[in-house]
């Protein structure tokens, strides 16, 4: 089996050699270039059959020798000798990171365990995002929701790609602070409010899967009750009566709390874009899919995406 590796610099660390051929390109005439990133490309032949497990080896040789973890990215393609050289299947994410979030570790981890593939971990401070199969904004308290939860972070560099992703159709996945993002963006309707009884809910709390009718939903059966945490001070979800006749009417309701749990207009925890490939949700799947984290029912969700994404590739 051959898997390649390329190892790049971090952004924000000095690319001496990049600089230098963006200039030399401007010499001969070649305008528009605004950044050059130089780079290394390893070629292995392994003995290792299985492409998780030479994924994982490959990873591992990254981490200990390959690339420098501290100012270095790095990036693994594995496939079988003598394919095209092409992205396999395995789904590749990309997790935007803002000042303040701090459930994006949460978030990499399961996408580790459920997809076998290392997300990318994006700057908010970035302007473009790579080929990816799914964008994810996770949990936390982006610029410490100062104004409102997620209007800062809603208006960062990277929210205009993240925006062309989803008009390009590549799965948007916003869980807590992201969800708050994401109707600050104006990619969801709504807003998120502070909690009913004006207290922060931290618990696990059971949810209505109300449609398996989206990739993120899938692997689930409409009517089903699964089990999520939930750690949030302003999840109570509001919009007009238009928008929640419209909610209702196309089927994007994507989760109901099956109680009353923080005040959202008929009990809403999730929903959906018109497309139906941007989700936002309260609750927080990445949290249970380990056994010892007390759950696996967020398990089922990633597994969906990752299924989208052979079936989109086939």
């Amino acid at each position: 089996m051959k898997a390649r590796v390329t190892v790049t610099l971090k952004r924000g660390v000095l690319d001496p050699q990049g600089k230098a051929v963006a200039s030399a390109l401007g010499g001969l005439g070649f305008d528009g270039v605004e950044d050059v990133r130089q780079g290394k490309v390893f070629d292995l032949k392994l003995a290792e059959t299985d492409p998780e497990t030479a994924r994982r080896r490959v990873e591992e040789m990254c981490e200990r020798l390959l690339a420098n973890s501290v100012i270095e990215d790095y990036a693994v393609d594995v496939g079988r000798a003598g394919s095209s050289g092409r992205r396999t299947g395995t789904m590749r994410a990309a997790v935007i990171i803002f000042p303040g979030s701090n459930r994006d570790r949460d978030m990499i981890r399961a996408l580790e365990l459920t997809t076998g593939r290392t997300p990318l971990a994006v700057w908010h401070g970035e302007s473009e995002l790579p080929a990816v199969d799914l964008v994810v904004l996770p949990g936390g308290f982006s610029y410490g929701d100062y104004l409102r939860a997620g209007a800062i972070a809603a208006r960062a560099p990277i929210m205009a790609a993240v925006a062309d992703k989803a008009d390009a159709g590549v799965p948007v996945l916003g869980v807590c602070n992201g969800f708050q993002v994401l109707c600050e963006a104006g990619l969801l309707p709504g807003v998120l409010m502070r909690n009913a009884a004006r207290r922060f809910i931290c618990r696990e709390a059971d949810l209505r899967v109300e449609t398996a009718d989206s990739a993120f939903t899938s692997g689930y059966v409409a009517g089903q009750t699964v089990r999520y945490p939930v750690a949030h001070g302003e999840g109570n979800y509001r919009c007009d009566e238009g928008t929640l006749a419209r909610l209702r009417g196309e089927d994007r309701i994507a989760f109901r709390y099956t109680d009353s749990l923080n005040g959202s207009v008929d009990d809403i925890a999730g929903v959906l874009n018109e497309r139906r490939n941007v989700l936002g949700m309260m609750p927080h799947p990445e949290n249970h899919i380990e056994p010892v984290h007390g759950g696996t029912d967020g398990r089922a969700l990633f597994e969906a995406l990752a299924r989208f994404t052979l079936e989109a590739a086939a």
